[in-house]
């Protein structure tokens, strides 16, 4: 069990140090596309293509580690007044009805993914490419985002307690 808790503790790393990446590399792809347009010369179509697909592939990524160090938005007004026994229990159905929704939303995306991977559909922009492209990355980021929930529930650690650093909360 720990092998397999280290090797999902670095793909959770992994995806965030890629969705790091991606911003770097949109950054230059957004630089590019401004100098050559200042310059004059003539614009590449995959440019704007690329930086659309790179944000969904950089929320995907991002998201379960998000979770994890609890870096998503949330309001926690009613949370922090209750008692602490029915806090806790807030807190277990708020974490069981997001596992659901991550997984109803990770279940539809297999199931167009599949369709999108057995057709010939393709996104027309800048550049033709095939539909599952955009579509691939929704199961597993979902996915995942339901397991770091899940993991919160186990080890029943709150995803809203600030902790020393005060993250999260709004």
């Amino acid at each position: 069990m720990e092998t397999f808790v280290r090797w999902y503790d670095r793909l959770i790393m992994t995806l965030a140090i890629a969705a790091s990446v991606i911003v770097a590399l949109m950054c230059c792809m957004v630089l590019f596309d401004v100098t050559m347009r200042w310059l004059g010369v003539a614009l590449p179509a995959f440019a704007v293509t690329i930086v659309e697909y790179s944000l969904l592939y950089l929320a995907i990524c991002a998201a379960p580690w998000l979770v994890r160090e609890r870096g998503h938005v949330y309001i926690d007004l009613l949370i922090q007044v209750l008692p602490p026994g029915l806090r806790l229990l807030v807190e277990r159905i708020i974490y069981f009805c997001t596992i659901l929704a991550c997984m109803a939303v990770a279940a539809t995306a297999t199931y167009l993914t599949w369709i999108a991977m057995n057709s010939d559909r393709m996104d027309v922009r800048g550049i033709d490419v095939p539909l599952w492209v955009s579509q691939i990355p929704l199961p597993i980021g979902f996915t995942l985002v339901a397991c770091e929930f899940l993991r919160l529930w186990i080890i029943r650690e709150s995803y809203f307690d600030r902790g020393a650093q005060g993250r999260g909360a709004t």
